[in-house]
């Protein structure tokens, strides 16, 4: 089994981070993640725009076991604190809707994750460049911009030991 739950230290946590593989999620925490997923705040973020359907969510997340270019995690401190994501060097990010200023604990697991277990050469985050929430956080983690179409931003983070 690929990707099983792994357990980090940050330091913005006291308490041991733990990355959940959507793949070893059990029912309650998949309709968890679906309801952040359909919040009004985050889909309007997101390219799949539509309310999804638990059986859609299901689909996804047996499609993802199938799949070692594609990982997603339910990121778990002392509570549940949002979700980081994969597809290749492509990053996701979103946090529980109930929660403030997690990208500051979510960020550095993705750089983390991203470069040492992965040993990715770089990050490429897409963004709707009217997210500037997204694009501040980014920023402040030394991502940059490479690219802007109409609606998106491309930005990257280099990883400095490769």
């Amino acid at each position: 089994k690929k990707n099983t739950t792994e357990v980090w230290k940050s330091t913005m946590q006291t308490s041991p981070i733990r990355l959940i593989n959507f793949t070893d999620l059990d029912e309650t925490q998949m309709r968890m993640v679906l309801l952040w997923r359909n919040h009004n705040k985050i889909r309007q973020m997101m390219h799949t725009k539509h309310i999804i359907t638990f059986a859609e969510h299901l689909h996804f997340i047996s499609e993802l076991k199938t799949r070692n270019d594609i990982r997603h995690f339910l990121v778990q401190g002392t509570q549940y604190l949002g979700v980081i994501a994969f597809k290749d060097a492509h990053i996701g990010i979103y946090s529980n809707p109930a929660l403030r200023g997690m990208g500051k604990i979510l960020m550095p697991l993705i750089i983390k994750y991203g470069f040492e277990e992965l040993m990715l050469k770089k990050l490429i985050a897409e963004v709707y460049a009217n997210n500037q929430t997204a694009i501040n956080l980014y920023k402040k983690f030394n991502f940059e911009q490479t690219s802007r179409n109409e609606d998106t931003l491309t930005m990257e983070l280099k990883n400095e030991n490769s």
